[in-house]
């Protein structure tokens, strides 16, 4: 920090008593050498300032050579001028801080102070990267918006915003490790962030629900929408006893060494079966039963409630499961239960991108294939197809180019071209 001549603080202070007009003028010198970083070039301060309440005490304050009048009548500053009259730069320093000091202004170099915190914030999110590597969208987000988080830390200070991203990077991590489980945002904030209140409120649920919908659509712009249903894939959930699944078919299973074939008989009766997580947490193993003679049934995972009653009310073959739209935790758990059968497994749903990327989560569980709406199909009812709205188009399109493996790319090419087949849509 420079030196601060008493007596020239004091001198200020005083002509400030005898004019007190010249405080917006010193207020707007100090403010400019704050943005400028050093005292150089020239500062406009006014068009045909009062003699004798301004311009006459600006020359008391600094020199004649210092404060230049045009012909026109433009007051300036030349910091240049004032530097060499000073004689070096430590005298004008501890002058400037006198000045500061006598006007109320705190002294800062601005361009400084950014440099510093680019590079604090690009060391940062390189510390984050090395932390958290296999959350790449995410630290490709947060480089694409570098000059955002730069202003967030010039503002609060790095070590706020590091904390910051660094809880948002952790409750997404755990997430990706510890998913199958449904949990609270309570008991998330309290495993991950040490405060069951963390999830609940501000920036952070937020930051790390754009977080979690950037893994499942990098390069996009997260919305509210995006956010939950990325939450929900996670099996964060309100209330995890609430979370249910239907299922129609033979099924057995066995619990703490019990069978228990209420679903079988269920569907004996024609009637779908309405499982929770409790009821299927801690089962052992699973089994169909079937008569003589006929062949194993499919597991069918069935997206839309409509399609899925059809099904049992047809008493379809095979053993059905409701999604719902995107799997919940018990479909998932139903569907690691019934992998060990070795079933032939397909998927009936919607052909836009939220029904594929159903169908993508569900194959990653359990290997399946497209019923009802693979190409095939949507080649025959073409009829059927209804054009994607302007945004779902530009949504599935940058999707496709994201995840040229996607399994379902041959479909959802189809509906990029031709429309997209809705599951009641299919006969």
């Amino acid at each position: 920090m420079p030196s601060l001549n008493r007596d020239e603080k004091l001198r200020i202070e005083a002509l400030l008593k005898v004019h007190p007009g010249l405080q917006p003028l010193l207020m707007r010198v100090c403010n400019s050498l704050n943005r400028r970083g050093t005292p150089t070039g020239v500062l406009k301060l006014g068009v045909q300032l009062d003699r004798v309440r301004e311009l006459e005490p600006l020359r008391q304050v600094f020199n004649k050579r210092v404060i230049v009048e045009s012909r026109a009548g433009t007051v300036s500053l030349n910091f240049d001028r004032l530097v060499a009259d000073a004689g070096d730069t430590a005298t004008a320093d501890s002058f400037l801080s006198a000045l500061y000091a006598a006007v109320g202004v705190v002294r800062e170099n601005l361009p400084e102070q950014r440099q510093i915190a680019d590079r604090e914030t690009k060391t940062m999110l390189a510390r984050l990267r090395l932390r958290f590597p296999a959350l790449a969208p995410v630290h490709e987000e947060l480089v694409r918006r570098c000059d955002y988080w730069h202003q967030r830390v010039e503002t609060a200070g790095v070590d706020a915003v590091h904390r910051l991203l660094e809880q948002g990077l952790c409750v997404v991590n755990y997430l990706e490790l510890h998913h199958a489980e449904p949990v609270t945002l309570s008991d998330l904030g309290a495993r991950v962030c040490g405060d069951s209140k963390a999830l609940r409120n501000g920036e952070l649920p937020t930051l790390a629900g754009n977080f979690l919908a950037l893994l499942d659509e990098p390069g996009s712009t997260p919305d509210t929408v995006a956010r939950e249903t990325a939450w929900r894939h996670r099996n964060v959930v309100n209330n995890p006893s609430a979370i249910k699944a239907t299922i129609f078919g033979p099924l057995l299973y066995w619990k703490g060494g019990r069978q228990f074939d209420w679903i079988a008989r269920l569907w004996e009766c024609g009637e779908a079966a309405t499982l929770s997580w409790g009821n299927v947490a801690g089962i052992e193993r699973c089994e169909f039963r079937t008569a003589a003679g006929l062949p194993p049934p499919a597991v069918v995972t069935c997206e839309n409630e409509t399609p899925f009653c059809h099904l049992v009310r047809q008493r379809e073959p095979g053993i059905h499961i409701y999604t719902e739209g995107y799997p919940n935790a018990v479909v998932l758990e139903l569907l690691r239960l019934l992998r060990p059968l070795e079933l032939p497994a397909k998927h009936c749903g919607d052909s836009d991108l939220d029904g594929l990327r159903t169908a993508d989560i569900l194959n990653r569980v359990y290997p399946l294939t497209l019923w009802r709406c693979d190409l095939p199909e949507l080649q025959r009812l073409e009829s059927c197809l209804k054009p994607l709205a302007p945004k779902s188009t530009d949504t599935a399109a940058k999707f496709l180019h994201n995840h040229p493996d996607f399994p379902f790319a041959t479909e959802l090419s189809h509906t990029l071209k031709h429309g997209w087949l809705e599951q009641e849509s299919w006969r």
